[in-house]
């Protein structure tokens, strides 16, 4: 069972990545004419999007069980930066992993930004990212973690620290190239014209459907038809082939995509975004994620609880969110810290 999980995984984080490919060419699914348009006119002006600030909702539970999570931020991107990254080695040298790490490092050093956490309303996380420093404030964690006193005797500091990230993805590449990569069972690399093709050919699972306008906003709801996802053979062949490249036998494999195909009806996955017809920025995203357990369990013959994901996020001062900077005084640390520090807690 826990294969096919890993299977299911695999699916989800392909609708998810590929999501990204319709940046340029929006998900219009079913929509034509002027509704089309808006999310087309709404992607090229998210495109041009420099900084803005957000506020977000997560609730992940089961049944009563629910952990809630709130939290806000924003970011800040250098177009000049990004223009300046080797697109082409994320996207198709593998193989030479200097490469790729130098320009995930390119990524960092482009992007600013904060975000804070609160779950349950009691545990707070503060998080920064500038200029390739990721910076956590262990202050906020020291209840968590016994009070500042445990925080001095594990070696941490009372406050903000920082750890260069971006260095450690400029080590790790030729760490990384130094080292023989496993084998992957002779599966080819996905090309990126082949995994587009086949995004496109599941834009019909996606139903949009267009709502009342709400306060000068167009509202779009988005349902996705997992039977349609779980039953296209050109996409699930694909993701066997991938998934082949562990340990699943062939007759395990066709066992895998009869139960996938079985639990179309098991997922649940909504959403709805807004966009504002002046500016065309998208304002809001809505999401609602549910597991029937019942249903899981009928097809998988184990038992699983019910689980829902559901959450939401409002973005505001487009290209005008507040300048971020490192936390004053904050100590940096680099990876080779990190490793003496917790070689000397003990943690290697």
């Amino acid at each position: 069972m826990r294969k096919y999980l890993m299977i299911l995984v695999m699916i989800l984080a392909m609708l998810a990545f590929g999501g990204s490919a319709f940046a340029q060419d929006p998900l219009c699914g079913n929509l034509t004419g002027a509704d089309c348009d808006i999310l087309v006119q709404s992607a090229a002006a998210q495109e041009g999007l420099t900084s803005a600030t957000f506020d977000f909702t997560l609730n992940i539970g089961s049944g009563s069980d629910i952990i809630p999570l709130t939290g806000n931020g924003s970011y800040a991107i250098d177009p000049a930066a990004i223009a300046a990254i080797d697109m082409d080695a994320l996207a198709g040298a593998a193989a030479d992993p200097t490469a790729v790490f130098g320009a995930l490092g390119g990524v960092l050093g482009a992007f600013d930004g904060e975000l804070n956490i609160n779950a349950m309303g009691m545990i707070d996380l503060n998080l920064l990212l500038i200029d390739g420093v990721g910076y956590l404030n262990f202050g906020a964690l020291a209840p968590l973690l016994g009070g500042p006193e445990a925080l001095g005797a594990m070696g941490l500091p009372a406050d903000w620290a920082g750890l260069e990230l971006v260095g450690a993805l400029e080590m790790l590449g030729p760490m990384m190239g130094g080292m023989e990569m496993p084998d992957t069972g002779g599966a080819a690399a996905m090309d990126p014209a082949q995994t587009e093709a086949l995004m496109n050919s599941l834009m019909g699972a996606a139903i949009i459907t267009r709502g009342a306008d709400e306060d000068g906003k167009a509202v779009f709801n988005t349902t996705l038809d997992f039977n349609a996802i779980f039953n296209n053979e050109e996409f699930m062949g694909l993701v066997m082939s991938q998934a082949g490249a562990g340990e699943l036998s062939e007759s395990e494999l066709a066992e895998a995509q009869q139960m996938l195909s079985a639990l179309g009806s098991a997922i649940n996955v909504s959403v709805t975004q807004k966009v504002d017809l002046a500016s065309f920025y998208q304002t809001d995203v809505e999401f609602n994620i549910a597991l029937d357990g019942a249903a899981f369990a009928a097809v998988t013959g184990e038992s699983m609880d019910s689980i829902s994901i559901t959450g939401g996020f409002s973005f505001a001062n487009f290209n005008a969110a507040p300048a971020l900077s490192a936390p004053a005084g904050a100590p940096v640390a680099t990876v080779m810290d990190l490793m003496g520090m917790m070689g000397a807690m003990g943690g290697f």
